[in-house]
């Protein structure tokens, strides 16, 4: 696996986050639910339920993008899951959850455009969109694309993190960091508008 710039950092031993797990593999429901339970019993010891609820909600959605849409796949008894790496930082603030898995190039520009729009929008317009894609019977890539990443911003409250890093002509290795702080108070602000990192 090729790791984008910016998740090289936490493989180098200088970094200030607390590795929890690590998972590189294929992604199935079952172990989504498995990885899933062992976080919210893990941060059950020493968290707060509404953190540890937020946490286990993002990582599920995160996971199940890369169930979903990685390019990269793996068949078994005529179905299909998507290949990846799941990883989950504890750091001074909260907690950070960061997928990494192959995209072609038109999941590359869905995605871009999908980001910049998201990390423009304050929770009321947040909260708009995810009404106004839900009502939507097609949805480019089926499957909930584009909604999983609204729901996402807004449990986080902080923009998203998207990179990419080219394999070649016509694949990408795409992560998403997703930041759940623990505090409300750094979460979003009525009036403030995301800003783009």
């Amino acid at each position: 696996m090729v790791y984008p710039l910016n998740i090289r950092e936490i493989f180098s031993g200088n970094s200030k986050n607390e590795m929890i797990f690590v998972f590189n593999g294929v992604i199935t429901q079952d172990l989504i639910v498995l990885l899933a339970e062992t976080i919210r019993e893990e941060l059950s010891l020493y968290c707060k339920p509404q953190l540890v609820n937020r946490v286990f909600a993002i990582f599920i959605e995160m996971a199940q993008n890369v169930m979903h849409h990685s390019d990269e796949k793996f068949y078994f008894d005529q179905q299909s899951f998507g290949k990846g790496q799941l990883i989950l930082l504890k750091n001074h603030d909260g907690f950070e959850i960061i997928t990494i898995n192959r995209v072609n190039n038109s999941q590359k520009k869905f995605l871009m455009e999908r980001n910049n729009l998201i990390n423009k929008l304050n929770r009321q317009e947040l909260k708009e969109l995810y009404i106004k894609t839900r009502r939507q019977k097609n949805i480019v890539n089926t499957k909930g694309a584009g909604l999983g990443f609204i729901d996402i911003a807004r449990r986080s409250g902080i923009p998203l993190s998207v990179d990419f890093e080219n394999i070649d002509d016509y694949h990408h290795e795409f992560s998403l960091r997703v930041k759940v702080n623990k505090s409300k108070k750094k979460i979003f602000y009525e009036n403030i508008r995301y800003k783009m990192h």
